[in-house]
C-alpha cells in the first residue's frame, strides 16, 4: 500500500525508502502495484480536475506496457520513463517522481526531515542524526537528447575542479544520473568528461567525492557564493541562495551584508536562480522594509551596529529554478520595485503532498493553489522585469543575467 506523509505548502516533499545510489530492478508485481496506486492517488487527490482526462487517456493506453528501444540510464529506466511521462500529462510543476539513484531524493529528504518519524528515520539512515549522499555539488540539464551542466554549488568539489556551466556531459563515471549524480559509499573521486564548445575535443576531470548533508551543505554553498564584483569603477556585492529552506539562510544572509566588507559596496545582485524553494513571507522585509540605521557608541568608542535591512540598491537574478517559496520571495520583491531580471519562475506555487509508493519511490502531487495579492501564480510564475535568457549549451560559464544586473546597478546613477 501506498501511505500519504504530509502536506507542504509552497514546496516539495520526498521521502526515502532506502539509503544506496542505484535501484533494485523492479518485477512485474512491483510495477502493477506502483501504477495503480498512482492512478487511485491521482484521480482522488490532484486539484485540476479538468486534467485528468489526459491523465486517464495516458494511462488507459500507453502505461500498461513499457517503453523499449531508448538509451536509458539506469536499470528501471523504462519504467520511471512512462511514469515521468504520465505525471507530465498533469502539467503541474509540483507533480513528479524521484527515486534514490538522483540526489535530489536525498537533498528534499533532508529539507522536509519534520515529517519523517524518527523510526523511519532509523530505518533509512541506521544511527545517522541527518540525512547524507555521496556527491560532488552538480546538477544536469537535459536538451535536445544530451546533458549539460546547469548548476554548480558553490565551494563544492564540481565547482572547484574546473568545470563549467554549460559544459555537456558526455560521461559520470559510477553515477546513475547526470541530471542529479550520487555516487556510491567507500569512492574517493569519480572521473567526468566533458565537451565545452561543440567543435572541440572532450576535456576530462578527476572530481572529488563527498560525503554531502544537504541543509547544511546549501547555507554553506550561499556562504561560499558571496563576492565583490567590480564594474565600470564601482563595486556590488553578489551573493546566491540556493535554498531557502534551512531556518539560517536569511539570518546568516542579513549578518552577512551586514558585514564592514560590504560598507563601500555601491548595490547588491542577490541570485535567487535557486535549487529548490523555502522562504517566509517576510523574508523579503530585509530589502524592502524603510527603518532607521541605528548605532550604539560605547563609552570606549566601540561602535555596534545591529542588522538591518539593506539599504543600496538591489537587482534580483530570477529563472525556472527559482521555484515554491523563493517565488513568493521574488513577487515581493518585485511588488516593492526591486528589478528582477531573467527568466520567468517556475510557476510552482502549489500546495503539495507527497506519497510513498509500493515501488519505495516518493511521487509529489499538487492538492491546493496558492494566491498572492488574491491572483494565481500557478504554472504562471513570476515573469521578469527585464527579460534576459541565458543558453546553456557550450556556455562556458558565460552569465548573461548576471551581466545584465550589473549593467543595470551601473546605470542606476546610484553606483
Amino acid at each position: 500500500m501506498f501511505k500519504i506523509i504530509g502536506v507542504v505548502g509552497f514546496s516539495l516533499l520526498f521521502w526515502i525508502a532506502k539509503l544506496g545510489y542505484a535501484n533494485e530492478p523492479m518485477n512485474e508485481e512491483q510495477k502493477t502495484e506502483t501504477l495503480n496506486a498512482i492512478h487511485t492517488i491521482v484521480t482522488s487527490d490532484f486539484y485540476k480536475p479538468e486534467r485528468l482526462e489526459a491523465f486517464r487517456l495516458y494511462f488507459d493506453h500507453k502505461q500498461r506496457g513499457l517503453s523499449t528501444g531508448r538509451q536509458f540510464e539506469s536499470m528501471n529506466a523504462p519504467f520511471n520513463y512512462e511514469i515521468d511521462s504520465l505525471l507530465k500529462t498533469l502539467n503541474d510543476a509540483h507533480t513528479m517522481r524521484f527515486d534514490r539513484s538522483q540526489s535530489a531524493y536525498f537533498e528534499l529528504m533532508d529539507i522536509f526531515s519534520y515529517a519523517v518519524t524518527d523510526k523511519d528515520h532509523a530505518r533509512i539512515f541506521p544511527g545517522v542524526a541527518k540525512p547524507f549522499y555521496f556527491g560532488i555539488g552538480l546538477v544536469g540539464e537535459k536538451q535536445d537528447g544530451k546533458y549539460f551542466i546547469s548548476k554548480l554549488y558553490d565551494g563544492l568539489p564540481a565547482a572547484k575542479t574546473g568545470l563549467l556551466v554549460g559544459d555537456e556531459l558526455l560521461s559520470i563515471e559510477r553515477a546513475a544520473s547526470y541530471q542529479y549524480p550520487v555516487f556510491p559509499s567507500g569512492l574517493s573521486s569519480t572521473r567526468i568528461t566533458v565537451r565545452r564548445k561543440a567543435d572541440k575535443a572532450p576535456l576530462s576531470f578527476n572530481v572529488p567525492i563527498v560525503k554531502i548533508q544537504p541543509q547544511e551543505m546549501f547555507l554553506q554553498a550561499s556562504l561560499a557564493s558571496q563576492k565583490i564584483i567590480e564594474k565600470n569603477g564601482a563595486s556590488y556585492a553578489y551573493i546566491r541562495l540556493w535554498s531557502g529552506s534551512n531556518g539560517n539562510t536569511f539570518k546568516e544572509l542579513k549578518k552577512t551584508l551586514n558585514d564592514e566588507k560590504y560598507s563601500t559596496v555601491d548595490g547588491l545582485v542577490l541570485d535567487i536562480r535557486s535549487r529548490w524553494g523555502g522562504a517566509n513571507l517576510e523574508d523579503a522585509n530585509l530589502f524592502v522594509s524603510n527603518i532607521a540605521t541605528m548605532e550604539m557608541v560605547l563609552k570606549d568608542g566601540t561602535v555596534i551596529r545591529p542588522p538591518t535591512s539593506w539599504k543600496k540598491p538591489v537587482v534580483a537574478l530570477i529563472d525556472k529554478g527559482t521555484r515554491s517559496g523563493l517565488e513568493i520571495f521574488a513577487y515581493n520583491l518585485k511588488k516593492n520595485k526591486i528589478p528582477l531580471v531573467g527568466e520567468t519562475t517556475a510557476g510552482a506555487l502549489t500546495a503539495a503532498t507527497a506519497y510513498l509508493l509500493p515501488d519505495d519511490s516518493l511521487m509529489m502531487m499538487g492538492i491546493g493553489y496558492t494566491l498572492l495579492d488574491g491572483q494565481n501564480f500557478d504554472g504562471i510564475g513570476i515573469t521578469p522585469d527585464i527579460e534576459v535568457k541565458n543558453h546553456l549549451p557550450y556556455s562556458a560559464g558565460n552569465d548573461a543575467q548576471l551581466n545584465r544586473a550589473l549593467e543595470l546597478l551601473s546605470q542606476s546613477g546610484k553606483g
